[in-house]
This record gives structure tokens, sequence and C-alpha cells, in this order.
């Protein structure tokens, strides 16, 4: 049981670890081709 909750565990962070990485990349290239004037909201997506 406790197997099988890791694996599912171990699955959700990584399924979430990729798409957190992909939409901060995502959003980053947004704000820095839209306007490059903004530092404040790009730190505060980055953390």
């Amino acid at each position: 049981m406790i197997g099988l909750l890791g694996a599912l565990l171990g699955k959700a962070i990584a399924a979430l670890a990729f798409s957190t990485a992909f939409l901060s990349n995502f959003t980053c290239c947004v704000v820095f081709v839209n306007q490059p004037k903004v530092p404040e909201k790009v730190r505060m997506m980055k953390h």
C-alpha cells in the first residue's frame, strides 16, 4: 500500500514539476517579449 502511494505521489510530483517548469518558462518568455520593463512581475512569478 505504501509503495503504491509512493509511486502515485512520485508521479504527481514529477507531473507538477514538469508543468510548473513549462509554465514558468512560457510565462517568462511572454513577459520578456511583451514587457521587458517589469522586473517586479517577473520576480514575483519566479518565487
